[in-house]
């Protein structure tokens, strides 16, 4: 890095969270957690930011170490059981907000089979078509719709 520091990236599958035994009391979660963080190059007593990939299960911590200047400032160092629960809970906040991220591209519903209409391709109109639709001031019925997203379509009249 140009900045004279160095980042450590870690994944953690989601997997390796849920594999948890259910025995277990959140302290041990999170000296377990704790040691996981470790083992992959994180230092858990410092901060990390994360990010998720729903497509792939995981997590990637990504944490930044000076090489120049200032060692970084630890957090405030807590137990196993306040830093499992704090922890889980941001790592479900970004999986949360990740996923309803996904979910809101097109592509992700078109991939798990949602079906949305699509709108009718647009029809070619000249300056003077376009001035006959929309009439004068005090013209009868209205020979054009608008749509609440600012397209039209023709309003086909009816002949009596």
């Amino acid at each position: 890095m140009p900045d004279g520091s160095t980042q450590r990236v870690a994944r953690v599958n989601k997997q390796d969270l849920a594999d948890l035994p259910a025995r277990w009391t959140d302290r041990q979660r999170g000296r377990y957690l704790r040691r996981l963080l470790r083992q992959q190059g994180i230092n858990p007593d410092r901060l990390f930011q994360v990010a998720y990939y729903p497509h792939w299960r995981c997590w990637l911590l990504t944490q930044e170490e000076s090489l120049s200047g200032p060692a970084a400032r630890p957090m405030a160092v807590e137990g196993d059981e306040a830093f499992y629960m704090t922890t889980t809970a941001e790592l479900r906040r970004t999986a949360l907000l990740a996923v309803r991220a996904q979910a809101a591209q097109p592509t992700h519903s078109a991939s798990f089979g949602v079906r949305f209409p699509l709108p009718p391709p647009p029809q070619p109109l000249t300056p003077a078509e376009l001035a006959s639709l929309l009439g004068g001031p005090g013209d009868s019925p209205a020979t054009v719709r608008f749509d609440s997203e600012g397209g039209w379509q023709p309003v086909k009249r009816r002949k009596s």
